[in-house]
Formats: C-alpha cells, sequence, structure tokens
C-alpha cells in the first residue's frame, strides 16, 4: 500500500520566452524570444489572385528565397527546407461517410534540401480504415461464449494536442451464428479500449461481478477480429476506517484506472454495522492489464450533488501481489461536512463579474482528497457555495477582456457559520503589441491568434494534486500592419495568419509566456514584441484520395509541428497547428509552410 497521496506535481522547467511587463513606455522584446515558426495554406484553385508576395526575378525576393512561379504568377518561395516531424491532418468532409467523422494523421517524414526554390509536391493518400470485426468479449464466468459488451476506443497520438476529443464506439450484438459480436471500423493506430461487459444473468448466473475492463495502447494495424479474453476479476480486500461525523455508508468505494480515472471495478458502499467504524469490505476488480506501469486507484465517491470531496488512494503492484494481505483505508479524520462559503470579485475595489472556479488543493487528513465546482458571480461580483473544509485555489475569470485572470488561496477551516467574506481581485490583462510586415518588409494586415499551449497530457492522479490555471484564448486582427490585444498571463501558441492569398505563410511563436503581474497597477501593462516579418514559404502540395484514390473533395487539410518538451525527466512533446488548406473538388490541396521549425 502505498502512503497516501499529498504531494502535488512538481512544475516543469522549460525553455521558453517570458515577456515582462511595463508600464508607461513599451518593452521592446530581442533575444528572449525564441526563433520564429511559420507556415500558412491556401485553397489550391484559389490560384493565389491579390497576392502580396509576388517577385519578376530572383533580385526581387529577401536572401534566402528565389522567385518561382506558383499558378500564374511568381512568388518569392524559400531556398532551403527543413521540416522534421512534420505531421498532416486529414479531416474528410461531410458526406464521406465513416470517414468524416474523424481526422486522420499522416506523418510523411523529414522534408528537406537546399537545391533552390522549395515546391514540394506531397501527395496524402488516406489508410484504409481497420475493421475490427468479429469483435468479442470472453469472461472466466462465461467459459467459451462471448458475452454481450460496449466497448469504447480512444486514440492515443505519440503527441499531445492532436486528435482531442476523438473516440469511437460499438455495442454488440447476435451475429448469424448466434454469437455475441460488434464490428467497428477506425484508423490505424494506438488506442486505450474500455470494455463494458453486459453479461445476461439469466444465462450466465456466475457473471455477478463482472467489472469494465481498460487495455492501454493497444496497436490496431490490420483488418482482424479482435478477443478480449478477459482474466478473472482479482479481490482487493481491506477495512476502511470510518468517522463518526459522517455517514460514509452512502459512498461509493470503487477502483479506477489512473489514466482518466475510469471505473475497472464493481462499486460497494461500506457497511457498518453497530459502533464498529473499522468496516470490511471487498471489490472485484480487473487486472487484464498487468502493466507494471499501470497503477490503479482506488477512489471513495460521495454521492452526487453533496458538494462532499472524493478520496483517492493510490496502490502499488505490491498491493495486487499479496492480495491475501488486507489494505487499510482510513477516512476518520476528514471533514466532509459542506461550510458555506462566500466572496467577492473586485478590481480596483469594484465589483467584477467572473467566472470562478474553486478545486481543492489539499483537504483534511493524509489521504489525496479532490473537490472542483465552478459558479458565476452575480452581477454585484458575489458568488456562493458549498465547499468541504480544506486549501482551495480560487480563480477568476472576468467577463471582461481588458481584465486578466485573477487566483487566490482559501484556508476553509471547519465550521457551521457562514465562511464569508473572502475575496479575488483580478488585474488588468496585459496588452501585447507589434507590428507585422511581409518579408518586403510592407504592411501586413493578419488576424492575431493567441491560444493557450498544449504542455502535454496528464493523467487521474496529476490532475488531482496539481491546480494549473490556464489563460483564455484571445485574437485580434491588425490594422495597418499593428496590433494590439489583451491577456492572461501564461503561456501561448502565437499565430499570425495572413489572408489566404497573400502568398504568405503563418508566422507561429509557440509557448510565448506571459509573465503574472501585480493586482494592484494603475494601468493596464504593455508588452511590445516589436516587428514581427513573415517569412517567404516552402510550398507543399499535391492530392489528397481516400484508400481506393478517390478524391476527396474539400477535405480540410492541417500542418502540425512537434513542440519539443521540458530538458527534466517528465518532459512531453505536443504539436503545434502550422498551415491549413481545403483541397478542392479533384482533392488538390495548397500548403504554405515554414522553412523549417526549430
Amino acid at each position: 500500500m502505498k502512503h497516501p497521496l499529498i504531494q502535488s506535481v512538481s512544475k516543469q522547467r522549460s525553455h521558453t520566452p517570458t515577456l515582462s511587463p511595463q508600464l508607461g513606455l513599451p518593452f521592446v522584446m530581442v533575444a528572449a524570444v525564441s526563433a520564429a515558426l511559420s507556415g500558412c495554406s491556401i485553397p489550391y484553385a484559389e490560384a493565389l489572385s491579390n497576392k502580396f508576395n509576388t517577385c519578376e526575378s530572383d533580385a526581387d525576393c529577401p536572401a534566402g528565397s528565389h522567385c518561382a512561379a506558383i499558378g500564374d504568377q511568381n512568388s518569392c518561395v524559400a531556398s532551403s527546407v527543413d521540416l522534421t516531424g512534420l505531421v498532416i491532418e486529414v479531416r474528410p468532409a461531410p458526406g464521406n461517410g465513416q470517414m468524416s467523422l474523424s481526422s486522420i494523421l499522416i506523418e510523411p517524414g523529414s522534408i528537406s534540401g537546399d537545391s533552390g526554390s522549395q515546391i514540394v509536391n506531397l501527395d496524402l493518400k488516406v489508410p484504409e480504415y481497420i475493421n475490427i470485426s468479429p469483435g468479442r468479449v470472453y469472461l472466466p464466468c462465461a467459459g467459451t461464449t462471448a458475452v454481450p459488451a460496449r466497448v469504447h476506443l480512444k486514440p492515443v497520438p505519440h503527441l499531445f494536442g492532436l486528435l482531442d476529443g476523438q473516440s469511437y464506439e460499438a455495442a454488440s450484438s447476435e451475429d448469424a451464428q448466434g454469437n455475441e459480436a460488434f464490428a467497428v471500423s477506425v484508423p490505424p493506430g494506438i488506442y486505450d479500449v474500455y470494455v463494458e461487459p453486459q453479461p445476461d444473468l439469466g444465462v450466465f448466473p456466475d457473471c455477478t461481478k463482472t467489472p469494465p475492463i481498460f487495455l492501454p495502447k493497444q496497436t490496431l494495424s490490420k483488418d482482424a477480429g479482435f478477443s478480449v479474453q478477459s482474466a478473472a476479476p482479482l479481490t482487493l480486500n481491506g477495512t476502511i476506517k470510518l468517522s463518526q461525523k459522517e455517514d460514509f455508508t452512502k459512498w461509493y468505494l470503487e477502483v479506477v484506472e489512473p489514466l482518466s480515472g475510469q471505473i475497472i471495478s464493481e462499486s460497494i458502499q461500506p457497511k457498518q454495522e453497530g459502533l464498529d467504524f473499522e468496516v470490511p469490505f471487498s471489490i472485484a476488480f480487473d487486472w487484464t492489464a498487468t502493466n507494471k506501469a499501470f497503477i490503479p486507484v482506488v477512489r471513495l465517491r460521495p454521492p452526487a450533488n453533496s458538494s462532499k470531496p472524493f478520496i483517492l488512494w493510490s496502490l502499488d503492484v505490491l498491493a495486487f501481489q499479496g492480495l491475501d494481505v488486507p489494505v487499510k483505508l482510513d477516512v476518520s479524520g476528514i471533514a466532509t461536512q459542506p461550510r458555506e462559503v462566500g466572496g467577492n470579485v473586485f478590481h480596483d475595489g469594484l465589483p467584477v463579474t467572473a467566472t470562478v472556479t474553486l478545486q481543492s488543493t489539499s483537504l483534511s487528513g493524509e489521504e489525496l482528497t479532490l473537490y472542483e465546482t465552478v459558479i458565476q458571480t452575480d452581477d454585484n461580483g458575489h458568488f456562493q457555495s458549498f465547499l468541504p473544509p480544506g486549501t482551495y485555489q480560487v480563480v477568476a475569470r472576468p467577463d471582461r477582456q481588458d481584465l486578466a485572470v485573477g487566483a487566490t488561496v482559501w484556508e476553509v477551516a471547519e465550521g457551521t457559520d457562514c465562511f464569508c467574506g473572502g475575496s479575488v481581485n483580478v488585474p488588468f490583462a496585459t496588452t501585447l503589441a507589434g507590428t507585422v510586415v511581409t518579408a518586403n518588409d510592407d504592411s501586413a494586415n493578419v488576424e492575431v491568434r493567441l491560444t493557450p499551449s498544449v504542455t502535454g497530457g496528464s493523467g487521474f492522479l496529476s490532475k488531482a494534486t496539481a491546480v494549473e490555471v490556464k489563460p483564455r484564448p484571445a485574437t485580434t486582427q491588425t490594422q495597418a500592419g499593428v496590433f494590439q490585444v489583451a491577456v492572461d498571463s501564461g503561456k501561448f501558441d502565437l499565430a499570425l495568419v495572413p489572408p489566404s492569398d497573400s502568398g504568405y505563410p503563418w508566422l507561429v511563436r509557440p509557448r510565448l509566456l506571459v509573465s503574472e503581474i501585480a493586482d494592484d497597477l494603475a494601468a493596464p501593462p504593455v508588452v511590445s514584441l516589436g516587428t514581427l516579418a513573415l517569412q517567404n514559404p516552402v510550398i507543399v502540395k499535391g492530392r489528397v484520395v481516400d484508400a481506393k484514390g478517390s478524391a476527396l473533395a474539400g477535405a480540410t487539410v492541417r500542418a502540425w509541428t512537434p513542440v519539443g518538451g521540458d530538458e527534466t525527466a517528465q518532459s512531453v512533446t505536443s504539436a503545434v497547428q502550422i498551415g491549413e488548406a481545403v483541397a478542392d473538388v479533384n482533392g488538390e490541396y495548397f500548403l504554405l509552410l515554414p522553412p523549417s521549425v526549430k
């Protein structure tokens, strides 16, 4: 049995450009900002009309580029290219059947060269979907007969930030031979598979305890049947010491997988008898995934809508190798009775309407506990809720864009009266300012996008032990090449997106860190990014087709590049988008991408 987790996840160090706010005269960033990444796309059929990137000869192009024929006009194109780790995402247009429900990732490998104008022909062929049929689920209690089941498959890309929210589901039914089977078509790849067996207890009376099954990182690469051969459920035996202050017999004790917190056991309710508060329990759970890095979590879950916390314990592998040794859980020292709390959101002493998130960082007792609630203030900036005693990060996201996210910490002690009068002060937002020019130093009108950076995936326990205050996205347009946009403190991916027919790519600067500022400044701080110059592109063009060679008209084609993780052992790699195009009726696409990604 591991010691209950009470520490927060350590913050990762990173090589991130930091923007320091200044009052009065703008601060001009120089070497602190990382080298720009850029990328862009235009539909092939637009023929680059009204573009700004034009030339008649190489003499019209800046160093490092050449004049090349693009359609019926000439444009300055980069002379060399080094795109390592490029990932192309293809999203078929609606009407393409199963394919239109998801994106497909294609990794073309390295595109590199220095032989002059870089116009790369890259035809994209979407791979044949993998047909999982028949899919069968076998339980030891049912012998050699497949049981009814529902199956969920979630893709696991190697770069965080790709394919977010995508999943596939299938439910079994009787086939022609009267056997239970499911069928599902998915792109080839790696998937987390979650199975919910649903045996008929009239047919299989021994299957009263059939917990869900979680199989992480399953490779699906060819048409085949898919058999889930469940291991016999294991039993976690132990005792849980309850409290005289809380009726825990109405709570649910269960085992969950550590990646996303899905249940992999039966859910039981502790049964207290008489005055004995040390109650035995026995939980049947699935351990088909015997990967040693896969350590389940025991969870005590409160009744729904009770304003009470989840209580969690992480179990190491030894706990499951010696199941004859009971584990001991103790919740007798945890205060669970919610206390009324009330607070206000202010800026410079004046009330502000906002969305407020209250998330526990630690509650009473040594066990890992988790509680979170989100509420909206009234028109006077006031909010009210009920919280179990503990320490909370209180985060206010104001409705006004000129104000930034504010955060504070509350220590909510036990008590029956109202914990009222707390406040959250929200500071001015930082104004990012800059000038955007073309490669020929002409002012450029672009869309400015600031998207909160994806810094890696986090498992179920990581989310429970670390509170991350993410900034809000922001966007604006340049006027005569100049922009100003108000942002929160935090880490952003900055993308400057020129008009689709300009002949210039996006300019992307990932992991731009806007520093935190004091909440008592008399005026909004301003950070200048200086002059940002659009680059001349590498042109990647071709035709996107399905597995049979038919054009995928209207498909969206996006280009992504990996963004290296931190230098610590917990480093991760995420993806940032650098270009986008829409294929024409013939499936032809036309991307303008950066000459290199560093």
